[in-house]
């Protein structure tokens, strides 16, 4: 059990992704983690042009979310996700890392919402360039659907008729 978020972060340098997928080379957590980042900073500008009131927290606390978002994976390592409903169970998060559920409790569901959708982009990005074979494909194939539902759930939720554009812009197609 860890209380150190820091050390917990720093240590997802180490905590590799993609155990049931081929792929041609690693990645860890934390590369995945910067690379959500990156693409939920995109995501945030164009539903919320820099400039306007509320764009600096929202953005703020999406860029928090989306760096902590797989914290818990430096105890438990990246489970991948068709068992992943299945490990974590009540509060078993919250036991093995206590501090991540206070990280989580200031974030607003919009900022999870962008977060999602951008942590589903960046793993078919990273299968696109990296991954190989048929489960890679149908990996993409998948997560390219969840996308979709993240998407049109929060259009709908909030209203962000943009959202779609903005990723079929991110995922170029």
């Amino acid at each position: 059990m860890s209380n150190s978020r820091l050390n917990d972060l720093l240590n997802l340098s180490h905590v590799p992704r993609w155990s049931i997928v081929p792929h041609l080379r690693p990645q860890s957590v934390a590369e995945h983690s910067f690379r959500v980042a990156a693409i939920a900073l995109e995501i945030a500008h164009q539903l919320n042009p820099p400039g306007l009131p509320s764009s600096v927290v929202i953005t703020g606390n999406i860029l928090r979310w989306a760096i902590t978002h797989d914290g818990p994976e430096a105890e438990t390592g990246d489970i991948p996700s068709p068992i992943k409903q299945y490990v974590f169970k009540d509060d078993a998060e919250a036991k093995l890392c206590p501090w991540y559920v206070a990280e989580a409790h200031g974030i607003h569901e919009q900022e999870r919402a962008v977060v999602k959708i951008a942590d589903k982009i960046e793993g078919v990005f990273f299968l696109q360039e990296w991954g190989i074979g048929q489960k890679s494909l149908e990996a993409q194939v998948s997560t390219r659907k969840q996308i979709a539902e993240h998407v049109e759930a929060a259009r709908s939720r909030w209203g962000w008729s943009e959202l779609p554009a903005i990723v079929e812009t991110i995922l170029g197609t």
